[in-house]
């Protein structure tokens, strides 16, 4: 995938790359020995088209395939893309893949057709996100070898109100599990969006909205430029553009703890769990991003003041972060 960068009508350009393995024998010429070592020949890109809709700088891209749905026998699979820039909107792009059938037709919104359309970006927008999608319309095609995949628009999120600096899925333990997705923005929050009775709606907010982040004073007003799940997904880290780092941790609810051992019923209290989740914040954890040039200790010995290139000059003390654990953080 491929996102433009154009003052408007910026597209999502859809491209497969052709390959294909092989074995290929190679030799020493000191040596009588034989090694097999794999060939991986990968051809020219191919364009299948775009997808309209953004009327900003498109900047990041999150994609989550193996999606479970209810498909009535039918041999088909569902993958979701993720993408969003600098006009605020996360837009959830579903490909449905299934065999070709020659007596089976889909009809394509022309998307040239949405580009024809004269006045200002919001009616040009609201034009193509009110366009309805029912049953077999789709906004592209791609087609393989025996199969062939629709795209349309699954939803489309409203949530933050600066432009969106990354997208990332939250790791999923089996494909019965809703899709999580963790969105972070210059608005200096962090979202947490889930499917919610067939209603995309964000679940979580955390970050420092209105606040400052750490950092230089014009960086720390810039928000984050990334975010990501730890591998148990347990904590959410943030990147703040100062050089910061930032932690939640999601508390556990005490009714988790007798959790029935049936799989369905575990599966439904991990996503009311998400749902309800409470997200604590951890010590800040950050730092100087150029070299430390000075430093000193305050006569008591409680506080450490350094000074760097970065322009910027930090006060730290150690705070009690546990029963018996202690950190120096940023103050």
């Amino acid at each position: 995938f491929a996102g433009s960068a154009s003052p408007r009508h910026n597209k999502v350009w859809v491209y497969t790359i052709p390959h294909f393995s092989g074995k290929d024998m190679a030799s020493s010429s000191n040596s009588s020995d034989w090694v097999t070592l794999p060939v991986l020949t990968i051809c020219d890109p191919i364009c299948h088209g775009s997808l309209l809709g953004h009327q900003d700088w498109i900047t990041c891209f999150a994609w989550l395939d193996n999606l479970n749905v209810d498909l009535n026998g039918e041999d088909r699979e569902e993958a979701l893309l993720a993408s969003s820039g600098h006009d605020a909107k996360i837009r959830l792009w579903k490909f449905a893949t299934r065999a070709s059938s020659s007596s089976e037709v889909v009809e394509v919104i022309d998307n040239e057709d949405l580009t024809t359309i004269e006045g200002e970006d919001e009616v040009d927008e609201a034009i193509i996100d009110d366009l309805e999608e029912e049953e077999g319309e789709a906004r592209l095609m791609v087609y393989h070898s025996g199969s062939s995949t629709a795209v349309s628009l699954e939803a489309l999120l409203l949530g933050h109100e600066e432009p969106v600096t990354s997208l990332t899925w939250r790791k999923r333990k089996n494909v019965n599990e809703k899709p999580c997705l963790l969105s972070s923005s210059m608005d200096r929050t962090i979202l947490l969006w889930m499917d919610d009775e067939d209603v995309w709606a964000p679940v979580s907010r955390v970050g420092s909205a209105g606040g400052i982040l750490g950092g230089s004073i014009g960086a720390s007003l810039m928000g984050f430029v990334d975010a990501r799940f730890s591998p148990n997904c347990k904590r959410i880290v943030g990147h703040g553009y100062g050089g910061s780092i930032h932690l939640w941790t999601q508390e556990e609810l005490a009714q988790l703890e007798a959790m029935e051992t049936d799989e369905e019923k575990q599966e439904e209290d991990e996503e009311d769990e998400l749902l309800n989740a409470r997200w604590v914040a951890d010590p800040c954890v950050t730092g100087h991003f150029r070299s430390v040039e000075d430093m000193a200790w305050d006569p008591e010995g409680e506080y450490l003041l350094t000074t760097s290139t970065d322009q910027t000059t930090r006060l730290w003390a150690e705070v009690m972060v546990g029963p018996s654990e202690c950190r120096w953080v940023e103050v």
